[in-house]
């Protein structure tokens, strides 16, 4: 979790930059960063919730426009999000790496398929706890 949050801090620093880059650069950049700021939003929600915690992701109205007003809002989200993320990370307990192939590329392909964070994290504490999975 913490390259991914280190990740969505790079992202922000773009996302600063298209500030003060010229409005049709800044809409294609804007365009894709609020993508990557929707999906963060959703896996830290999953996270907090694997946790059983309530966490409102809404930190200031950034709205989806292309003003410079826009870009630094939304990088002030693409921060929030990897404090959040570093904050769930540190209470997590520690678990070996998990290669469950299955669950990693469902959850990649369709992420809003409905095997979110907590049912990734299930599955790869199921694989290390011993307890028996159906392999057929």
């Amino acid at each position: 979790m913490a390259q991914i949050a280190a990740l969505l801090l790079a992202i922000a620093d773009i996302a600063d930059w298209a500030a003060f880059a010229p409005r049709s650069i800044r809409v294609l950049v804007l365009s894709a960063l609020s993508r990557a700021d929707t999906a963060a939003t959703e896996f830290v929600l999953d996270t907090a919730a694997a946790q059983g915690l309530r966490w409102s992701p809404q930190v200031t109205p950034s709205g989806r426009g292309f003003e410079p007003a826009n870009a630094m809002a939304l990088a002030t989200s693409l921060r929030t999000l990897a404090l959040a993320l570093q904050t769930l990370a540190a209470s997590l307990p520690e678990l070996p790496f998990c290669d469950d192939d299955f669950a990693a590329d469902e959850w990649a392909q369709r992420p809003s398929s409905g095997l979110g964070a907590d049912a990734f994290t299930k599955s790869c504490a199921r694989r290390y706890s011993g307890e028996p999975r159906d392999t057929s």
